[in-house]
This record gives structure tokens, sequence and C-alpha cells, in this order.
């Protein structure tokens, strides 16, 4: 079965209902991304004695966690935030493998290339605005609803730190479309913030 289209809001409010086989679905829907950001950490994580099906059920603890932790008026989708969650929790399992061998994890993994938070890191924003004004941020949030829903989740991926090329991979683009999505929101964005100053 193809689950690239299922709806994730009707899955979250079938197991809000406690229909266990949504669970099921959802996971398998994630799946893909999972092993994607598992293969990414892997050889550090074999380096340390880790399997690659240890970072597997760590994705999996992630992606509940985004379940059990997502709300709907939170300003950011749920595909968004189910990565973000699946990324750290997968960071920090390999950041305790490092703690045991008394090694450093300093490749591409660092707080700088992705945000610890689940929400976004304002830092990060000065790519498309050098405020850190929450009240803007906020607008800029709200009016981003109004970008197509691939646009927007390229937008919310790039503002948590994800590279154009791990995005391209999550979300089964090519990297020019990635490119070209993350353009229009820069664009779109622009006109906002200039909105909201002349306000």
């Amino acid at each position: 079965m193809d689950y690239k289209n299922v709806n994730d809001y009707e899955l979250l409010y079938l197991i809000s209902e406690n229909m266990d086989v949504s669970y099921d679905i959802l996971y398998q829907k994630y799946l893909p991304i999972i092993k994607s950001i598992a293969s990414k950490y892997f050889n550090f994580a074999s380096r340390c004695g880790a399997e690659y099906q240890d970072l597997i059920q760590e994705g999996y603890i992630g992606l509940n966690s985004a379940i059990v932790n997502y709300r709907n008026d939170n300003n950011t989708i749920f595909y968004t935030f189910a990565t973000v969650c699946i990324e750290r929790t997968i960071r920090t399992y390999c950041r305790s493998l490092s703690a045991l061998k008394h090694q450093n994890l300093n490749f591409s993994i660092s707080d700088s290339d992705y945000s610890l938070n689940i929400i976004p890191d304002h830092t990060f924003f000065g790519e498309f605005c050098n405020s850190t004004s929450k009240e803007l941020i906020e607008c800029i949030f709200l009016s981003s609803y109004m970008l197509d829903l691939e646009t927007r989740c390229v937008f919310e991926m790039r503002y948590n730190g994800f590279s154009n090329k791990e995005i391209a991979e999550l979300l089964d683009l090519n990297l020019s479309s990635v490119e070209s999505k993350i353009c229009k929101a820069r664009k779109f964005l622009k006109k906002v913030i200039e909105n909201y100053n002349l306000n």
C-alpha cells in the first residue's frame, strides 16, 4: 500500500480515539523518513557499537513523541514536527553513544546546524529576516499557511536547519524543486515582512 497520500490529521484523530491500527499506518508512512535520517547517523553510530535497527527504533520513539505532543495550534504542520522529533531523538541517542565512548560527535550535527527545540530556532530565521521579534515571527508563520503545502513543508524544514539536500531526500523532491520552493517562500515572506514593517 502507498501511504504517501494518507492524511496525517485523520490518522491522528483516529489515534486519539484509540484506533491502534492508525498507529501502524502512520508508522509505515514515516518509515522512509526514519530510514533516511537513520542512514545519515549510521556511520557514527556503528563506530560506537550500535546497529542500524537501533537507530530505526529511536526514530519510532521520536515519531511517537511527535504523535503524543503535537498540537494543531502550534503553527507547525505535523510532517515538519514529526521530522524534527525523529531527528532530535536519533541525534540524542548518538550523543549518548558518544558520551559512553568518550568521543565527540563533531560532524554536521552540532546545535548550530540543527535546532534542539521543537519550536524552530529563531537564530536560523535570519535567512528570512534579521528580527527575532516573536510577534513578527508569528505573523510570518501564520502567513505561510497561504503557501501551498509542499512549499510550506520546505520552508519549515529549512527554517529548522535541514539542508536543501536533506529536504529533497525527505520530501522526495529533486534539488532544483527544493531551491525553487525556497525562493518562492522567501519572496512571499519578504512581502509579509515589508507589510508588517509598514504597519
